[in-house]
């Protein structure tokens, strides 16, 4: 299992992402809320403001970085208080670029293969 922390400072927030070859097992240490066919999660702790960020190893892919990375980005939003408008989509979408190029660094770092999402 691989764990790092993203530092997300001008939120004062923090995101432990998790890429594991065992999801469902590894994401119940943070939450009950996890079913067998997951790829993918973002769970949420109210405080401090904290996230994590998921993936299974062998299915990792574009889409699912993309996607949790618009939930985290919302709640990350949400609990900072910025409404979801569109004065403030210009936060909301440097947020998520900065998030997603955070785990493909990440990614690229340990040499995992992003795979294609089959399911499409």
């Amino acid at each position: 299992m691989i764990t790092k922390k993203i530092r997300v400072p001008i939120y004062n927030a923090y995101i432990l992402l998790i890429i594991s070859k065992n999801l469902v097992r590894d994401m119940a240490k943070y939450t009950d809320d996890v079913s067998s066919g997951d790829r993918a999660l973002t769970i949420h702790f109210n405080s401090p403001l904290k996230y994590v960020v998921g993936f299974e190893r062998q299915t990792i892919c574009h889409q699912y970085i993309s996607h949790e990375a618009c939930h985290v980005t919302h709640r990350i939003m949400m609990d900072t208080g910025i409404d979801h408008t569109l004065i403030a989509d210009e936060a909301e979408a440097y947020l998520i670029g900065y998030i997603v190029n955070k785990i493909y660094k990440i990614v690229k770092k340990r040499k995992l293969m992003c795979y294609e999402n089959k399911n499409d």
